[in-house]
């Protein structure tokens, strides 16, 4: 059984607006999602420009043209993910090094500080590894993790 306090009531509130609002958008004509996909990757391109030095590298300010379509932009292959790590990340906080001896300490599920995920929901046991492959380190969930999946 689950129980929610009021305050847990009032932090799923923002969850549920987004949900509602993202559901909202099925029912939009096609040329308003068109022009609503197009201002949120213009978005995030600013921001991973503004944030990340390899981006800004990579990308330039030819990709902010308000033509630029997600097709058009470069992809980032795993290897080179691993090889720029640091230069990518747009929160110069996270750093390869940091996330790597979180995930290899006593408790790789517990948040790092300054992170949002848990560094073992990002790690693989080696480098270059898919994503979604099990991480070697990564201790089996107990039924006291407090993680629960959806209606559990």
């Amino acid at each position: 059984m689950t129980t929610t306090t009021s305050s847990g009531t009032a932090a799923m509130r923002p969850r549920l607006t987004s949900a509602e609002e993202l559901l909202a958008h099925d029912r939009w004509p096609r040329d308003r999602l068109l022009a609503y996909q197009r201002s949120r990757l213009r978005e995030l391109i600013e921001h991973a420009i503004s944030n990340s030095a390899y981006y800004r590298e990579v990308l330039g300010r030819d990709a902010l043209d308000p033509d630029v379509r997600l097709e058009d932009l470069p992809a980032l292959p795993k290897a080179m993910l691993m090889e720029q790590f640091d230069r990518v990340l747009a929160d110069p906080r996270l750093r390869l090094d940091l996330l790597e001896a979180h995930a290899a300490g006593p408790d790789p599920g517990t948040l790092m500080p300054g992170a949002r995920t848990p560094a073992a929901a990002t790690c693989s046991a080696r480098r270059g590894r898919p994503a979604g492959a099990e991480c070697s380190r990564r201790r089996p969930r107990s039924s006291s993790s407090g993680w629960r999946p959806r209606g559990g």
